[in-house]
């Protein structure tokens, strides 16, 4: 009969949300490592220029270097010209006008800052340390030499040094805001949060409108699961500088975790009004509308990140995971290829493309990825699972109840492998296993409308109909939009002769879905016990046209 051929339909195999919550305990994929990371970045002595305008930048130095020309021993020339040469990472430059300071000068503790700062931009760590350090032997009391060298210990990740010079700073000037920002962030740095927010609070006690600290502070809040704290600090942040989207960006990531989906979105749009290219804003905009469901949002934002940045190729595992989900498997097996062939290790994404080999009934391709899934990780319950299912269809029983046992030995309370097991179990007629089975797996899940279907039709084939529709009508609670279900309570009200309410179910099947043609003839059956001839024909004649 046709309800008896369900087994397979029912068996349940991971898909993307499965998949993606899997993935999220093996990686950190957290909405604040997808947004820029923005912190503090150079600390130099003078605040010359608005590093955003570059254009502005190059009319300064040609300026700078016009009085250069006028007067060749004009040290503040060199010195302006040097900076904007610095902001512009025109490094060399910047080194060759600061060492000419003191060619004409002789040793200026700004002149070495300054040359230190370029080759921290060079990377050479050796000479830009040697050359702080040269500044501070120069202005012993200046808090700013300290500063400095901090952030060029920072930037080779000498964060425990940065601290300590940091401190030093403190020491020199005790209501110095930059210095406690700075040792707040290497703090952070450090994994010491708790002493990070002790000085971003000292740094906002001497600094009220200090922009960069409520921010950074907000970072840490989050980190922390301070959620609601961390939205408040990225709000002040905005009000003292409104154009700062980095906080907006963050605010977003925050909101999303606080399930303020709208709220999260509303900042991502602002964003893009004011920085429509930027690709980590459509990435994770993407991510968001992924977890609101919203999956053609979702690819629409994650392609438009890959467009801006072709590199952005991690992306196609979620663009194939959300395609899974659409069931476009021919769309996510071609994002999968692409993805793998630049990550050939990653477990996950191979587990994604059997899942969608098995939605597109390519058993055998998704036999392969889930051993492949096994391969990587022999401990992987899920890909167990899957396994087990694709053998099942390609009659390999042994093999698929050994693949679900080992799945359900890694993952005592795995509902699913417990249901597929029973799923086989009563095919094969061992309806006291699968009965033990199913129990199980509704024990685990009690809503799950697939097993209590799978149960009912278990009881059904004991010959126990009264006992099987009592895990219909439950999965019908759970889903009144089941056709099985509604047609196999139909079929054990048949049995048990309740002919008017077996019609009844039948028509609510049929209602949900109009193409079932067995469905109609066991309607058919129904009416001609009622004595209901003329609709007995109808449904057999349907049923047969159907059929052909």
């Amino acid at each position: 009969m046709w309800f008896k051929n369900l087994g397979d339909n029912m068996i349940k195999e991971e898909t993307l949300y499965n998949t993606i919550e899997k993935r999220k305990k093996i990686r950190t994929h957290n909405l604040f490592f997808l947004f820029l990371a923005i912190s503090c970045t150079l600390f130099s002595q003078t605040d010359y220029v608005d590093t955003s305008n570059y254009s502005d930048l190059r009319g300064r130095i040609k300026s700078q270097s016009f009085f250069i020309k006028m007067d060749p021993n004009n040290v503040d020339a060199y010195l302006r010209r040097g900076v904007y040469k610095l902001q512009l990472r025109d490094y060399n430059g910047a080194i060759e006008d600061n060492r000419e300071v003191i060619n004409i000068a002789g040793e200026k503790s700004e002149a070495y800052n300054n040359i230190a700062m370029a080759q921290v931009g060079l990377r050479d760590s050796i000479n830009a340390l040697k050359n702080f350090e040269k500044a501070i032997d120069l202005e012993p009391k200046a808090a700013m030499g300290y500063l400095n060298l901090a952030y060029g210990k920072a930037t080779f990740r000498d964060y425990k040094g940065a601290i300590k010079d940091l401190t030093k700073a403190i020491e020199l000037k005790p209501d110095y805001a930059k210095a406690y920002h700075n040792r707040g962030y290497n703090k952070n740095l450090m994994g010491d949060a708790k002493g990070a927010l002790e000085d971003y609070n000292k740094t906002l006690e001497v600094k009220p409108d200090y922009f960069e600290a409520y921010y950074n502070r907000a970072n840490v809040l989050a980190k922390m699961g301070k959620f609601e704290d961390a939205v408040k600090d990225f709000n002040t942040t905005i009000v003292i500088n409104p154009g700062f989207y980095p906080a907006i960006i963050d605010r977003a990531s925050v909101k999303a975790e606080l399930k303020d989906y709208e709220g999260a979105i509303k900042d991502l749009d602002a964003v893009l009004e004011m920085d429509p290219y930027n690709v980590t804003v459509f990435a994770g905009r993407g991510k968001i509308k992924t977890d609101t469901k919203d999956f053609e949002g979702a690819i629409k934002d994650l392609e438009k990140a890959m467009e801006l940045e072709p590199r952005y190729t991690s992306l196609r595992y979620y663009t194939g995971a959300i395609k899974n989900e659409l069931k476009d498997f021919k769309g996510a097996i071609e994002d999968l290829d692409k993805y793998i062939i630049e990550n050939p290790n990653d477990t996950m994404a191979y587990l994604l493309r059997g899942v969608a080999k098995m939605g597109s009934f390519d058993n055998k391709g998704a036999l392969k990825d889930f051993t492949k899934t096994i391969e990587l990780d022999r401990k992987h319950a899920i890909a167990y699972n899957n396994r087990g299912v694709i053998r099942k269809r390609l009659n390999d029983i042994e093999g698929a109840i050994s693949d679900l046992n080992k799945s359900i030995e890694l993952k005592k309370d795995y509902a699913k492998a417990y249901a597929n097991r029973g799923s086989i179990k009563n095919e094969m007629k061992d309806y006291d296993g699968a009965l033990e089975d199913f129990n199980k797996s509704i024990e685990l899940d009690p809503k799950d409308m697939e097993a209590l279907c799978n149960r009912g039709l278990c009881k059904y084939n004991k010959g126990e109909a009264k006992e099987a529709i009592k895990d219909y009508n439950k999965a019908i609670e759970i889903d009144p939009n089941s056709a099985i279900a509604y047609n196999n309570r139909g079929l054990a009200k048949h049995d048990l002769k309740e002919y008017a309410g077996a019609i009844e179910d039948y028509t609510k099947a049929l209602a949900i879905d109009p193409y079932l043609a067995n469905v109609y003839s066991y309607r058919a059956l129904s009416y001609e016990k009622t004595g209901d001839l003329k609709n007995a024909k109808l449904d057999s004649e349907k049923a047969a046209s159907m059929k052909k």
